[in-house]
């Protein structure tokens, strides 16, 4: 684990992670960095949850997660984290959040679309899970929105194109996605930005 500073433009090496972890799931959440799931030593998917504490410079494990999952998408909203579709043997829907102050694993409602290396961003504390693999392992350029308080999703705008193993921020009100695979293994460096109060992409 590396930590980088834009005030002294460095990078400092921290704690190493308990487990060795690829195509896993991290989000921040009260000044902490949740990392779960992911694939081991070649084991299959991991259930397996640490928390690091910068403070502290280190790393303690919570609950597992009831499932175990790589490729999948993690987000913080609403006081909880939540773990995404991914990969659990196949493409899947299934979304579990995890309560800091129960210290427990919880599944809420499922996404409409089976995907997996798919990205999610949060603005106004709602979810948004987009594009990423379908079961047939097609490119999807479809994208729902999470709601934490009616634990509904609801299908937007897609992306202009199918997308998978992108990048997703949330910078001023809206959601900024790039690069990826458009299919074929076509890697792109298309970026589109999705304004949510428009319901609208556009390219840059």
């Amino acid at each position: 684990v590396e930590a980088y500073d834009p005030l002294t433009d460095a990078w400092t090496q921290l704690s190493a992670m308990p487990a060795n972890r690829h195509m896993h799931g991290g989000a921040t959440l009260d000044g902490k960095i949740y990392v779960m799931g992911g694939g081991g030593d070649g084991s299959g998917a991991l259930s397996t949850v640490d928390v690091y504490d910068p403070q502290a410079d280190s790393w303690q494990p919570v609950a597992d997660m009831a499932t175990a999952r790589d490729s999948f998408a993690a987000a913080a909203a609403g006081g909880k984290i939540y773990a995404i579709g991914g990969d659990g043997g196949d493409a899947i829907a299934t979304v579990e959040a995890f309560d800091p102050q129960l210290g427990a694993w919880a599944g809420v409602a499922s996404m409409s679309t089976h995907r997996k290396f798919h990205a999610a961003a949060v603005v106004d504390g709602k979810i948004y899970a987009i594009g990423g693999l379908d079961s047939d392992a097609e490119p999807l350029d479809l994208v729902e929105v999470y709601d934490p308080q009616a634990d509904s999703w609801q299908q937007v705008a897609p992306m202009p194109h199918g997308r998978c193993l992108h990048a997703a921020a949330a910078m001023g009100g809206k959601i900024y996605v790039s690069g990826g695979c458009t299919g074929d293994e076509n890697l792109t460096t298309n970026v589109v930005v999705f304004d949510p109060q428009a319901n609208t992409w556009t390219e840059l």
